[in-house]
């Protein structure tokens, strides 16, 4: 969802990042990841101008940039 909030291409998210394509791709379909990468590919989103709901009843939500 964040990278489609961002219209990025897994390029656009592996070079934000600095991460691979595959990490991305892993992410993405659920699977564990280390926290660095993790967290890496939040900031990058972050930076970006997504913000991420973490308490709360929308938990898990993420808001696009405006």
């Amino acid at each position: 969802m964040s990278r489609a909030a961002l219209e990025w291409s897994l390029d656009d998210a592996a070079a934000a990042s600095g991460v691979s394509r595959r990490t991305i791709l892993r992410l993405e379909q659920g699977e564990s990841l280390q926290a660095r990468n993790v967290n890496a590919i939040r900031a990058a989103y972050e930076k970006a101008g997504v913000r991420f709901i973490d308490d709360g009843p929308d938990a898990g939500g993420v808001v696009p940039p405006t």
